[in-house]
Formats: structure tokens, sequence, C-alpha cells
């Protein structure tokens, strides 16, 4: 470093003219009695206008008598370093919520969950979790806060809602631990809040033929298979008419906002299932109606002939057949879900246990069957063509016992 002493009083101390001024800064001379060195350097700090302004500073290093011009120069050389250093820190926008979980979490993450469900998974954790931290500083959330909003939404939603905003801000948050971008997680101990009754709702035998009697035929037989299979509608929209094979119908398929992915929502969903007589009729009156030119054409296609997308379909068709109904009938909360707690609900009557886990494919009970073979026990094609025949002739509980 080059630079310049001056004596009090700013005369030259020494032979050398002028002074550099550069990042380095520049030494002063300064005092009367004991002498010190004074630093002189020059910072640029943003203005409420947006527009950098020049600013001179000065500190005072040492004494002259306890450190050597090249020591002062160290000394000063630091300290501009760390000022600089600090108003760069400053000056870097601290990173939201919102761009932690697109730019570090969800890059690192994403290729772990199954293709089949992962734009479902973003697209929930998004829903229920980013959308509502979506612009706050890593930094100033804090558990309270975090609290009240999982208590807000207790107040709205189901239990699985408010249990997505737990899960996905934890995990979301613990990862900015480990990368050093939060001291600790303020969502480590978040509460779960009394939530709402879930909603189990299922048809009764007596609304069942009423529902299906004001369908037309194509709703009509999705809601029979979704009734009596229990199929997901990711299943279901993605069946081909090549996996009817005789008596089963295979699911190897499953469609999510209209791609179609050679895998399912769990392991244990792969595999066959018991195809009853009046769905077997079923699809083959609506075969003879949409004639298909191969057999890898969709069972229930959309216009182009591709795959449905459930959430059009929901909109456009079926909940307004479904609110038509309700308006009617007042037989109403019908989903998809519904159709498959029926399904739960009415088999377990007809079947054991382990039948009924094993035509809907629990992936966590442990005594369900194993469905992997393509050999579909007895018992379970029994139960469901016994399902299927009180379904189609639309007996009542009451009915039945009047005619014991």
């Amino acid at each position: 470093m080059n630079s310049a002493e001056l004596g009090s009083g700013n005369r030259p101390y020494s032979a050398r003219p002028g002074r550099e001024r550069g990042q380095n800064g520049w030494l002063e001379i300064t005092g009367k009695t004991r002498k010190r060195w004074r630093g002189h350097f020059h910072v640029y700090e943003i203005q409420p206008d947006g527009k950098e302004h020049r600013k001179h500073k000065t500190l005072i290093l040492g004494f002259r008598s306890d450190m050597t011009r090249k020591e002062a120069a160290d000394a000063l050389r630091q300290t501009i370093a760390t000022k600089t250093e600090l108003k760069t820190e400053r000056q870097q926008p601290e990173m939201t919520f919102g761009q932690f979980w697109r730019e570090r979490f969800l890059p690192m993450h994403q290729p772990k969950w199954k293709v089949s469900s992962r734009q479902t998974q973003i697209d929930n954790i998004e829903r229920y979790c980013v959308r509502l931290l979506e612009d706050k500083p890593l930094t100033k959330i804090d558990r309270f806060s975090l609290q009240m909003q999982a208590n807000r939404l207790a107040e709205k939603f189901s239990r699985s809602v408010v249990n997505k905003f737990v899960t996905w801000s934890r995990a979301i948050l613990e990862e900015a631990v480990d990368e050093d971008l939060l001291l600790k997680n303020p969502a480590k101990k978040l509460q779960m809040p009394e939530t709402r009754e879930v909603n189990k709702r299922f048809l009764t035998l007596k609304e069942i033929p009423v529902v299906l009697g004001k369908l037309p035929f194509r709703e009509q037989l999705i809601f029979r298979i979704s009734l009596v299979l229990g199929l997901r509608p990711g299943e279901l929209f993605a069946l081909r008419w090549d996996d009817i094979d005789g008596y089963s119908l295979r699911l190897d398929e499953s469609t999510v906002d209209g791609e179609v992915y050679p895998s399912l929502k769990t392991e244990k969903s792969r595999g066959f299932l018991a195809l009853p007589a009046s769905l077997r009729a079923g699809l083959a009156e609506w075969k003879n109606i949409q004639q298909p030119e191969t057999e890898q054409d969709f069972i229930f296609p959309n216009a182009d002939g591709g795959v449905i997308r459930l959430d059009n379909y929901r909109a456009d068709v079926l909940r307004p057949a479904l609110d038509r109904i309700a308006e009617e009938t007042g037989i109403d909360g019908i989903d998809f879900r519904a159709c498959r707690r029926t399904c739960a609900t009415h088999l377990s009557k007809h079947g054991g246990i382990k039948d009924v886990q094993a035509h809907l494919r629990h992936s966590r009970a442990t005594t369900t069957l194993d469905v992997y073979i393509q050999e579909i026990p007895e018992s379970v094609r029994e139960a469901v063509e016994s399902l299927d025949l009180v379904f189609a002739a639309g007996k009542t509980e009451t009915e039945d016992n009047k005619t014991k």
C-alpha cells in the first residue's frame, strides 16, 4: 500500500507528495501530545430513493508509538474489508419461504417422489403450505405465527389439510436449518389443533339406485365401477380396453393432470381386480357405443381420444350432474372418495376383512392379502359378485329384513 502520512494541521508529514485514495483508504497522523494513526476511506450507501451516496468515514487505528505505518495500513485494510462484507450482506435480499421452496427444497427432494403422484404432491404442498408463507423471509417466520396459521386452517378445513401445512412447513424449514439459513426450526414444536370431524360420507343401499338412475349411461358406468371396484379416479381414467382380461381387470397405470404414468399410488395398488358380470356387460355395451380403434384406446377417453383430466371432468361433467341430483333428491356430498368408502362399507357385509383389504388394495394394512398375483381368491370374487348383485337390484337393508 502506498499511503501518505500527514501531520496535524493537514501538513504533509513525509516527503512523499500527495495522497493516494483507493479501496485501501489512506492514513493520517493526528493528535497534539500523543500521535495517533487515523484512517480515512469512503463507503457507498443506498439511500431511500434507491440511489448510492458516497460517504467519507474515519477511524482511529491506534497510537503511532505502538504500531508502524504498515501495521496501521493493514488494520485499515481489514476494517474496510469487514465493512464492505457487511454492506454486501445487508444489500443482498433475504430468501423468502417461497423462494427457498422453489430454488432449494423442491430441486433436492422432487426426484425422490414417485412419478405418478409427484405433481399431486407438489400441488398439495404449494396449495396448503407454500401459498400461506410465500413472501415471508425465512428469518421472520416464528413459531407463534405458524401456530396461528395452523389454528386458522383448523377452523375451516379437515385434519388432513392442517396436517399438510404442519408437516411440510416443518420439513421445508428443517432443510433451511440444515443449509445454515436458520439457527433453529420454528415449526419443530407446532401442535396439531383440533379440527372439524372428517367427512365419512358413503351412499346407502337406498341412495345408490336413485343416484345411478339419474346419471347418463357413461357416468352411470363410471360410478358403478367406482362403487363396486373402489377405484381411485386416477386409476379409473387410465384404464384401457386391453386391461379387461376375462373376469379380471388389470391395474398398471394411473393418470395425473392429463399425463399417464406406468405406476400407481402405492405398490399394493398394482395388480388385478375381480370384474363382476354386470360390469362386464356394461363395459361391453359401452365398447359397442364407443367403437375403439385399438385395444390400447382408453375406456373413458376425452373428446380427442386422449386421457381425461380429472379436474376438467369434475368441473364440467361430474359436479353439475351431482349438484342437479342433490337439488332434485337431497342426496349430496357425493364424490369419488364417497364411492370408495361406499365400496368398503358394504363389501364388509359380504366378505371378510382380508377380502375387503385385498379388493381395495390398502397399502398400510399388514393383514392385506397379496394382490400382486394375477389369480384372484375365490372368496374375493364371490364377495364382489354378491355386492354387485345387491347394488344392481337396488335392495335396501329394510327390504332384506322383510324378506327374511
